[in-house]
């Protein structure tokens, strides 16, 4: 048996390594494989990577000396909660449980027999702490540890190889720009940068925009165009939304990042790509998997190095940081925030992130005179400390309070039961709420 190893500049997409925002640690997802009958019994293989080729030809990964096992036999692959084993078409059958199977899902150690030889296969999590810290990638600014270990992380997977990467966090929290420093950190900085929001238009008109389109291959389609893959030759593709993607869409996708070609909408062949592959999403793929929404086989491909951003709320180290840094941005150095904006800056806890707080400096901004932002104009509070501690945490609370419901109610245009719906509370409550704060569902 022979496990091949991974070179450095590699676009395989079978090593998994999430990088996870709110601890600072990675975790790798590898494979045990231990040979229980056959000719390399009793032999036992720990390898790095969620997807492995069995087979008994040079181009697999797990090279089997048994003649009753095919060129290109099965293939396994790391998923939520086991195992999944899928025959490619082998001769001899690969079986589990004494049946044959074209497909199956094994628990965490489960055994599976090719030709005459039987194997188990079972998970493996290898989590570590990151060293190196970083304090920016790209545009991209953090103060906060744990985040700023997993940008080290990030600059290397993004110079050292061309593995896809997935981005995940909430809406935002600033994915654009982490996709957007991945590009300038690779080898392919000079080539195209494409992005293409997967939300933002109807499944139709998301495949031509991807894939291209042939002249009259539908309505108005009154000449060839090259899609977003194409376009992005030798440089990055950026999927944004990719929990928007329809499910029609998504093995066309799959096949896509697999074997790096595309097929236009109305054309018979395929067409070579070079590109990266970069997607984020503000979805729990994982739970969409499980919930038949999203391709696992998919989720796989996309999440060969899975990069889990925080909320702004768990990183309030960082508020202060990006708040200066976007007052200086876009007064061009004119202004500064004033001392008594920072203590109003952190008590919110900001449901929009980073998106949000540059919102509310851009409008202080334009609410400021002279050259200090104070508290009033980001929040309405004060400029003066109340007389005590719990007088200028009342002002500040009683001032988050309004602009959240003002924000809740414009929201549903009035329907207070929606409105209490997301805001987790009863009709009576929001009301109660409402007349303390002086909002009106009109």
């Amino acid at each position: 048996m022979r496990v091949s190893h991974l070179r450095p500049d590699s676009d395989d997409t079978r090593t998994l390594t999430i990088l996870d925002g709110h601890t600072g640690e990675h975790v790798e997802q590898g494979l045990c494989v231990q040979v229980l009958s056959g000719p390399a019994t009793g032999r036992t293989y720990e390898v790095q990577g969620g997807r492995l080729v069995f087979g008994s030809g040079a181009e697999v990964d797990v090279l089997l000396d048994d003649p009753t096992v095919s060129r290109r036999h099965a293939e396994v692959m790391a998923v939520q909660g086991g195992v999944k084993v899928m025959d490619l078409g082998s001769k001899n059958g690969t079986h589990v449980a004494g049946a044959r199977v074209q497909e199956a899902l094994l628990t965490s150690d489960g055994e599976v027999v090719l030709g005459s030889t039987r194997v188990k296969v079972s998970v493996t999590h290898m989590r570590g702490a990151v060293g190196q810290v970083l304090t920016q990638f790209g545009q991209y600014l953090t103060e906060s540890p744990a985040l700023g270990a997993v940008l080290a992380q990030l600059q290397r997977a993004s110079s050292q190889s061309l593995a896809t990467v997935l981005l995940q966090g909430e809406t935002g929290t600033g994915k654009e720009l982490l996709a957007q420093a991945v590009h300038q950190a690779s080898a392919r900085a000079d080539g195209p940068w494409v992005v293409v929001d997967c939300g933002a238009v109807t499944a139709s008109l998301l495949e031509s925009q991807l894939f291209g389109h042939a002249k009259g291959a539908f309505t108005g389609a009154i000449e060839d165009r090259k899609g977003a893959f194409e376009a992005a030759e030798g440089g990055t593709v950026f999927l944004d939304e990719l929990g928007e993607l329809p499910l029609d869409l998504q093995p066309k996708l799959l096949r896509a990042i697999e074997g790096r070609t595309v097929r236009r909408v109305g054309e018979n062949t395929d067409r070579p790509i070079n590109v990266r592959f970069v997607a984020a999403t503000h979805r729990a793929l994982e739970e969409m998997v499980e919930a038949g929404q999203f391709r696992a086989d998919l989720y796989y491909r996309v999440a060969v190095v899975q990069v889990k951003v925080p909320p702004l709320r768990q990183r309030p180290e960082d508020v202060p940081l990006l708040a200066d840094h976007y007052v200086q941005m876009l007064s061009q150095g004119r202004c500064r925030l004033a001392p008594q904006a920072y203590p109003a800056l952190a008590a919110y806890d900001w449901p929009g992130n980073a998106r949000e707080l540059r919102n509310v400096i851009e409008r202080a901004l334009a609410l400021s005179e002279g050259s200090e932002v104070g508290a009033q104009a980001l929040f309405g509070v004060a400029e003066r400390p109340a007389a005590s501690f719990h007088e200028a945490k009342d002002q500040l609370i009683h001032a988050f309070e309004r602009r959240y419901v003002e924000g809740l109610i414009e929201s549903h245009k009035g329907n207070i039961s929606q409105a209490a719906k997301e805001a987790g509370l009863s009709r009576n409550a929001l009301y109660a709420l409402m007349k303390r704060v002086g909002v009106s569902s009109k």
